[in-house]
């Protein structure tokens, strides 16, 4: 809040300002500037002297004095201005007093303020003078046409909850409003929203003790609002409020309460209370004024119930010469604390003045001993260029040792270099024995293959040869069973026939024939029954064969399937997020990964690994062969000391997982110049790598950079043999045909020689990582090439299941036809024994002969057929052997071949061991020679720290031996810093020995006494001050309070007048008196004009009518004089009759526009139908109350 001006309170100074000119007096502006000024009350605050006494500082701008603004609770003020002397000797101040002391002003504050009603003296003249000027002003303003002001009118309240209403919206006219209604239609809570709105008290409003008592009952808690214009020169901020400021304040039954101060659209600019305040004191809005705004009680008691003393005391406060007095009242305490604080300020400057006077006594006295500080200042200058000189010596000392250091460092490179070159060399070894390797190993895979053939040949041979011997033994027991039986059929047939030789005769002979007939058909049919057994070896070899082949097909379905089957599983695990990289490396990975975090800061640099989980797969599609190819790389781990590999080598054993170690060189290295086009699929373009050293080891050891990858294998072939060699091309990756897994290396040998080998599909989880939906289509695609081959299988494994079912079914046919043909030879040779035993009947042992050599030719056609098995199975069991023989040789041919290419592979991997053992130490050893050199230029760098942080304090010293003196030539033969540090303390004992008595030193005794001058001199000056403010404040009172004499006088004639005017608008008599020295305002009231005493009557006597029209008389009297903004008056017309009340409405509303852009409310419960009103009045209703009331059954 603004400093407030005091002397706005006394607008008017001089009487010639009133009188003098009667034109320009308005004494609206005097009481609006004595209103603002009482609004404002003097903030008093505390301030500090320099000898720690409380002091109170008023601000008046015509005095030089500041008063500060304070809230109304404040009690005290604090006044500060220049120091005011009489030109007093130093140690005396001498301070005449031209006005009353502070003990007069104290003890007779009331009969100085009111200076024995002096004042009053002139009333008569004072009277004539403003009953000309008020003719004078009324005759101009007759015509003057009322218009509203631009800022500071209350255009609208709102009421939600409060009292009771529950929403009530009352928009107000900015000149004269008259707001009616039936009794308890809430015509009151107008006024009361009005001034609680807008920070008012609510014991204020003489309607209740606390807010929480006007909320509506029912209700939690109620809203008031009150929009106030905020147009023209005079508006308030009008860039952040705009044409309008509303108000609005918020309270709930709880006791809580807020305001919220909105610009024109309704948008919060601030809610604090102070902003509100700053608002009412720019539009001077004084609503707890209870002249300003006369509530019903309030109306009531003045109009009709109020005594003499009570009306002056509304006069008093109401035109705010009550605050003023309590203000002035302020300025006296005041005083009196400064007349306290000046009697102990003369008692101390004594004390300062005697002390000044001793510290300057010992001050000569030190200053006899100037001689010894010349010595000791020598010592001094010299001690500071000698330590010059001994920091100097050590910088040069410390420049010349750092030539070795740099020797060194130079040393150190030429070995770094070195090493290099050996490593490169190493390097170059080693990758052509890998190439070697590799080539050996392509060459291994043709014999090693071609001997699983031959021994999967010669155990085919095995088990024929064992299936034939077993056959031979049968063969040779049947062949020797058929021998004995025919040489007893041949015994029993000579001698059958040597007993029948005479028997023979014609029938005999017939019947012979058709027992010979019979026999032919029998043996016929025997021989094609042997030939049907006959097949049944090769039927039976047949189905075995088929056998064995659908055993062989049904695993690798089997496989097949396992393969498909995990590889779903393994897209289904990828698909919902569940792959476990860790499972791709070696057991234990985990762990061994949380054991390098936790010995992080152990290693010189932390170990990066594995290297796979730091690349990451472009191109999924080449994940099998790439994997394959990387081989164990991929698992390994990476470090840069041979320290770090044996700490981590140290972790992998107590974690118990075993990894590849390789030591890498941290510097980077570029390969940009030896890659190919860049339009070509490289190894090292389909993949990401998150680290420099993993692709650095990846680059070295693989060959990434110069790997080119084709899918096709023809457009592989043609792109690394047609034409010359591809530039930087070291190999190249193709797919082997129709698969996806499985992949072929094209590359050259040491020689130039094109060399191709296949690379197996990678059957172990991925350790690269890859885009999971990549990575997914990818395996889709492998999948589908496994079930491609698997339906294959599958269709390999059903023809061979048909071929072994029409084996079974030739067999199965052999054997039905074999059972048939064996019948019809049993029936056959059932006939001929038929046809035997008839000749046998019809001649003793007829046809003996034909049945002996039946079954002799029986047991010989047997005997034959197992000879011609026999010969068969000897024959092809020399087949067997034969085959044996030569598969054997070509079993240990391959043997041979295997043989000797391993033992080539396994040297040349020996060599490629050693060459690779020769590159890890090189590694270390350049890697060890990296880290001498980094630490001999971390000595290097840390040494020429060393040396200019010696130059700084080389330079330092000088600044500072500089600041003490000039440069001092040291001789050789001078003592050391240190010597002459102690020659300058014993110098100082003897000097402080010499000042013990003075206490201090002569720099110090000079101090202090400058310090206790300056003290005697301030507390001169306070105790100046201190008087010179003592006497503002009485001539600022004594100003002050003849400024209120005046105000005061002038005010009240013109009320006087004022009040005698108005009630000649009914022709009425009457004064009115305002007793100052009894503290007294009263009415004498003559309604009878006719009657010739000029006494009147008292207020008392008169009837009710004629006391509301001369009360109100005396209020719009008074609110002339006032000249406030805003008048408020509830209910001033229920005493009237209809003549006073006719007589009052238009005196009020004449009165009203003769205010020009003041702003009117009256409440009246009076119905205004009967009155005739001009633009600037404007009637507010309010509707009749509502009682929730119901018809009473009388009727009834």
């Amino acid at each position: 809040m603004a400093p407030a001006r005091v002397s706005k309170r006394a607008r008017v100074t001089t009487d010639e300002e009133l009188y003098g000119v009667p034109e320009d007096y308005d004494n609206e502006s005097v009481a609006d500037d004595s209103r603002r000024d009482s609004r404002k009350r003097a903030r008093l605050s505390r301030a500090t002297t320099a000898d720690g006494d409380a002091e109170t500082v008023v601000d008046d701008t015509n005095d030089d004095v500041s008063v500060s603004e304070s809230t109304e609770d404040d009690d005290t003020s604090t006044v500060t201005g220049p120091p005011v002397t009489n030109g007093a000797a130093p140690n005396v101040v001498a301070v005449q007093d031209p006005v009353p002391s502070t003990q007069a002003l104290i003890r007779d504050y009331e009969t100085l303020r009111d200076a024995n009603f002096e004042d009053l003296q002139y009333e008569q003249e004072d009277r004539e003078r403003v009953q000309r000027f008020l003719e004078m002003k009324l005759r101009r303003e007759r015509d003057r046409q009322n218009t509203p002001a631009e800022a500071g009118i209350i255009e609208e309240v709102r009421c939600y909850n409060f009292m009771c209403h529950a929403k009530l919206q009352v928009k107000l006219g900015p000149l004269i409003n008259f707001i009616i209604g039936h009794n308890g239609s809430g015509k009151s809570a107008v006024l009361t929203a009005l001034t609680l709105c807008l920070g008012g008290k609510a014991t204020s409003t003489n309607r209740g003790q606390s807010l929480k008592s006007f909320i509506k009952e029912g209700q939690d808690s109620a809203t008031l609002s009150v929009q106030i214009k905020n147009e023209g020169s005079a508006a308030y901020k009008p860039d952040e409020y705009g044409r309008a400021v509303i108000v609005e304040r918020h309270f709930t039954t709880s006791g809580a309460s807020s305001f919220k101060v909105k610009n024109a659209a309704g948008k919060i600019v601030s809610n604090k209370k102070q902003e509100l305040d700053d608002i009412l004191d720019h539009f001077v809005l004084q609503l707890e004024n209870p002249m300003n705004v006369l509530t019903q009680d309030m109306a009531r008691q003045f109009l009709h119930s109020s005594s003499a003393a009570e009306k002056y005391k509304f006069f008093i406060k109401g035109t705010n010469l009550q605050q003023l007095d309590n203000d002035y009242r302020l300025i006296v305490e005041r005083l009196e604390t400064l007349e306290m604080k000046t009697d102990r300020q003369r008692e101390d400057i004594k004390v300062h003045e005697q002390n000044a006077r001793e510290a300057q006594r010992k001050l000569d006295i030190a200053l006899r001993h100037e001689g010894l500080r010349a010595k000791i200042n020598e010592v001094c200058n010299r001690m500071a260029w000698k330590q010059v000189s001994e920091q100097a010596a050590r910088l040069a000392q410390l420049e010349n040792e750092t030539t070795g250091y740099e020797t060194n460092v130079e040393r150190l490179r030429d070995t770094v270099d070195a090493k290099t070159t050996q490593l490169e060399s190493n390097e170059t070894n080693s990758d052509q024995a890998n190439q070697i390797v590799e080539q050996l190993r392509e060459q291994l895979a043709q014999p090693s293959a071609a001997l699983r053939r031959a021994q999967d040949d010669l155990n085919d041979n095995h088990v024929q040869r064992r299936e034939l011997l077993q056959n031979e033994r049968q063969l040779r027991d049947e062949i020797n069973a058929s021998t004995r039986e025919i040489q007893g059929y041949e015994w029993e047939f000579e001698a059958e026939r040597n007993r029948q030789e005479s028997a023979n005769g014609p029938e005999n002979a017939r019947m012979m024939a058709v027992i010979q007939e019979a026999k032919e058909r029998r043996d016929a049919l025997d021989a094609q029954k042997k030939d049907i057994e006959r097949s049944f070896a090769r039927l039976d070899r047949a189905v075995n064969e088929a056998d064995l082949a659908l055993r062989q097909s049904k695993p690798q379905v089997r496989e097949q399937r396992d393969k498909v089957h995990a590889k779903k599983t393994q897209i289904r695990n990828l698909g919902q997020g569940r792959d476990n990289w860790h499972s791709a490396y070696f057991a234990n990975m985990q762990n061994l990964l949380a054991a390098i975090e936790r010995e992080a800061q152990h290693f010189y640099k932390k170990p990066v690994g594995p290297i796979g989980r730091h690349v990451t797969l472009l191109k999924p599609r080449w994940s099998s062969v790439l994997e394959k190819s990387f081989g164990a790389a991929l698992n390994a781990f990476l470090v840069t000391s041979k320290e770090d590999q044996t700490k981590l080598s140290e972790l992998m054993r107590r974690t118990n997982c075993e990894a590849p170690i390789f030591i890498s060189d941290p510097r980077p290295i570029d390969t940009s110049a030896n890659e190919p086009a860049a339009d070509l699929l490289t190894w090292d373009r389909a993949l990401r790598i998150d680290n420099p050293l993993v692709r650095k080891q990846l680059v070295i050891a693989n060959g990434i950079e110069q790997t080119v990858l084709i899918e096709n294998r023809s457009d592989a072939m043609d792109f690394m043999t047609r034409g010359q060699r591809p530039v930087n091309v070291r190999q190249c990756y193709c797919f082997q045909d129709g698969s996806s897994s499985e992949g072929i290396r094209i590359g050259f040998t040491s020689s130039g020689q094109e060399t191709t080998s296949p690379i197996e599909a990678w059957r172990k989880n991925p350790r690269m990582q890859t885009n999971i939906q990549d990575r997914i289509k990818a395996e889709e695609e492998v999948l589908a090439q496994l079930m491609h081959e698997m339906v294959e299988l599958e269709t390999r494994e059903q023809e061979l299941g048909e071929a072994r079912k029409q084996a079974v079914q030739q067999r199965e046919g052999q054997i039905h036809r074999f059972k048939k043909v064996e019948v019809d030879h049993q029936c056959a040779a059932e006939e001929a024994d038929r046809l035997v035993d008839e000749l046998d009947a019809s001649a003793p042992r007829a046809g003996m002969l034909e049945t002996l050599q039946d079954q002799i030719n029986t047991a010989k056609d047997s005997k034959r057929i197992a000879e011609n098995q026999f010969q068969e199975m000897i024959q092809a069991k020399d087949e067997l052997r034969e085959a044996k023989r030569q598969l054997e040789e070509q079993v240990e041919a391959a043997r041979v071949e295997v043989e000797e290419a391993q033992q080539r592979l396994a040297k040349a991997e020996q060599r490629l061991e050693r060459l690779e053992r020769k590159r890890v130490d090189a590694v270390c050893e350049k890697n060890k020679a990296i880290d001498d050199l980094r630490a001999a230029e971390t000595e290097l760098a840390e040494h020429q720290g060393i040396c200019e942080q010696q130059a700084e304090v080389v330079r330092d010293f000088e600044q500072k031996a500089s600041n003490i003196c000039p440069r001092v030539p040291i001789a050789e033969d001078c003592p050391s810093a240190e010597e002459l540090h102690q020659m300058y303390i014993t110098m100082e004992g003897e000097l402080r020995n010499s000042h013990a008595n003075l206490g201090g030193t002569r720099e110090e005794l000079a101090a202090c006494a400058l310090e206790m001058k300056g003290v005697f001199d301030k507390a001169k000056r306070d105790l100046e001050s201190t008087v010179s403010q003592a006497q503002r404040y009485k001539m600022s009172l004594q100003d002050r309070q003849d400024r209120w004499r005046k105000f005061r006088r002038f005010i009240s004639n013109r009320a006087k007048v004022l009040f005698q005017y108005l009630l000649s608008e009914r022709t009425f008599r009457g004064e009115l008196e305002i007793l100052h020295s009894l503290k007294e305002l009263r009415l004498k009231i003559e309604p009878d004009i006719t009657r010739e005493s000029d006494r009147g009557r008292e207020a008392k006597t008169l009837s009710g009518g004629e006391k509301s029209f001369s009360t109100i008389c005396l209020l719009l009297a008074l609110w002339e004089a006032m000249g406030s903004p805003i008048r408020c008056l509830d209910e001033f017309d229920v005493f009237m009759d209809s003549v006073n009340r006719d007589v009052s409405m238009k005196m009020i509303i004449q009165a009203s526009r003769r205010s020009v852009s003041r702003q009117y409310i009256f409440i009246t419960p009076q119905s205004m139908s009967n009155q005739s009103f001009g633009n600037d009045v404007k009637i507010i209703k309010m509707s009749d109350p509502e009682r929730g009331q119901t018809t009473l059954p009388f009727g009834s």
